[in-house]
């Protein structure tokens, strides 16, 4: 097509020839055999040739009529090339993919038939041994049946007969016992006729007897009767009397073993809960001995070190000073400096044992006493003290105003029992000129009067309970050295304190002087004088009370 577009341009003349043949049908032009790739490029040679001579031919004509016939030659050499290039590379791809077809093609047939056979040959090997399978299995399972239902058959026939000889037993028996019965039964009921006669005839003759026995016991019944009637009568009303009475007795028997019951019950529950405690206490007081030892020898030898250095400083000094002027009175002056320094190292040391010795002591009676509590030796007393006194519960007036003051869980009220005109309090009236409102051991409040407490005293002594929770029974020597050397129930100035830095006494005393203030409705402005003359804001005493019910004893 590229050719004829050439020589269409450039030999006019001989155009129509080339679109003649163009239009002749393909089927009727003689067919060419294919030209070898030398040819090709010969052919493509001389038309570049020729064409380039053809240029040269036109070149006298206008430069742009020159330039436009190189130009249209070079693109259509370019163009033939890439065609004819494209042209062979398709040919050679063709050929290559359907040589390559047809290889697989013949593969996967010869791949197929193979496989056909193998699987028609294993089919038919497996259908055969499943049907001489199935045919033995037929065959024994057919012969088992027939054993199986012959056996049966012959079993059946023989339990038959065996029935069948039986039941003829059975009903010859039968038939004998049936003969013998009759005959006895008509013995038995002769007999029972003529005995039931005899009877008749007897009850007859007995009732005659008995008609008179019978209206005797009842004239002698109802005279016995009036009279057991009257003295009922007398014993009824005896009974009644002292019927009552016991009904008392039991009644107020019945509460107090009630009551018992309940504090026994709570006492043991004291022990167990408090078990765990006990038990960290002891621990806080093993580690508190090893750093109060260890602070104690710290101490000892520190002051050694300060009594050498000063005793070296002084004989120092002296000698220096001896030296430069000897004399008799210097030499006294060192022998008095002398036993000046031996007097207070041997006095220092002395202090510094005794404060061992106490703090030790005070340790030891404070382990003692843990492990006394580990052992419920405070349960047992305070069970031993219920079972002789009357105890009471607390009163709903007396838990609501301690738990306005402490909140929750500081104090066990379920367990805390009040003994009134307790016999501890009058003992303690008795040393104390009647100044005492009430004592606590543990959980049993003791009043030297009936009554239900005042709110303010409730909860000066619902605090020593939670004391007791918080630290152990140490706390009763606590408060009673807080009575005798300690506070004294003044708290003092609350400036820059905190409630565990106040003895027991002072926190029972804060406590209830917050209640009696107002409590947590009362304003924070206001001030507070206490019963030992203090005087402090409502707020400052507000903010220990928080301590407080954080566990801070």
């Amino acid at each position: 097509m590229s050719q004829s577009r050439r020589y269409s341009k450039v030999l006019p003349q001989q155009a129509p020839q080339r679109e003649e043949q163009m239009r002749t049908p393909a089927a009727e032009r003689s067919p060419q055999p294919a030209a070898p790739a030398r040819e090709n490029a010969y052919l493509a040679m001389h038309r570049t040739i020729g064409n380039q001579a053809m240029q040269r031919m036109l070149a006298q004509r206008s430069p742009a009529a020159r330039e436009r016939v190189i130009q249209r030659g070079l693109l259509d050499d370019a163009w033939d090339a890439a065609t004819d290039f494209a042209s062979d590379a398709a040919d050679t791809v063709s050929d290559t993919a359907s040589s390559a077809w047809d290889t697989v093609t013949e593969t996967a047939g010869a791949v197929g038939e193979a496989v056909s056979d193998t699987v028609g040959s294993a089919w038919d090997r497996v259908t055969g041994a499943a049907g001489a399978v199935g045919e033995a299995v037929s065959d024994t399972a057919g012969s088992a049946w027939n054993r199986v239902t012959g056996a049966a058959g012959r079993l059946l026939d023989r339990a038959g007969e065996r029935v069948n000889d039986i039941w003829q037993g059975v009903q010859g028996v039968a038939g004998r016992i049936w003969e013998g019965a009759g005959r006895v039964w008509e013995a038995a009921s002769e007999s029972t006729r003529q005995l039931f006669t005899r009877v008749v005839e007897a009850a007859q003759r007995m009732g005659g007897i008995a008609q008179n026995v019978l209206a005797r016991l009842a004239n002698a019944g109802e005279a016995v009767l009036t009279r057991i009637l009257e003295g009922g009568s007398a014993a009824l009303r005896l009974l009644q009397r002292v019927g009552g009475l016991a009904l008392d007795v039991l009644e107020r028997v019945g509460q107090t073993l009630f009551e018992k019951a309940m504090f026994y019950a709570d006492v043991f529950w004291s022990f167990i809960s408090n078990i765990p405690d006990r038990l960290w206490r002891l621990v806080i007081d093993g580690w508190e001995g090893v750093q109060g030892m260890a602070s104690w020898l710290g101490a000892g030898f520190s002051g050694l070190l300060d009594w050498l250095r000063s005793g070296l400083s002084g004989a120092a000094d002296w000698a220096i000073a001896f030296i430069q002027s000897p004399s008799l009175d210097a030499l006294a002056d060192g022998v008095r400096r002398f036993l000046r320094q031996v007097g207070s190292g041997a006095m220092g040391a002395l202090r510094w044992v005794w404060d061992g010795i106490s703090s030790g002591a005070m340790w030891a009676l404070r382990v003692a006493l843990h492990l006394l509590e580990l052992l419920g030796l405070g349960e047992f007393l305070s069970a031993l003290w219920g079972t002789i006194f009357h105890l009471r519960p607390l009163d709903a007036s007396e838990i609501g105003a301690s738990s306005a003051v402490h909140g929750g869980g500081q104090v066990p009220y379920n367990i805390v029992w009040v003994d009134e005109g307790s016999l501890v309090a009058r003992i303690s009236n008795a040393f104390t000129g009647g100044r005492t409102e009430a004592v606590t051991t543990m959980h049993i409040l003791h009043l030297p009067h009936a009554g239900v407490m005042s709110g303010e005293l409730a909860v000066h002594e619902l605090t020593h309970v939670a004391q007791y929770e918080k630290v152990g029974g140490i706390y009763m020597a606590q408060a009673v050295h807080a009575q005798i050397a300690g506070s004294q129930y003044d708290y003092g100035n609350l400036t820059g304190k905190h409630f565990r830095e106040l003895d027991r006494e002072a926190q029972a005393e804060l406590c209830g002087d917050y209640y009696k203030v107002g409590g947590d409705n009362a304003d924070a402005t206001r001030t507070h004088r206490s019963r030992g003359g203090s005087v402090n804001s409502i707020g400052t005493i507000r903010a220990l009370i928080s301590e407080m019910r954080g566990g801070a004893y």
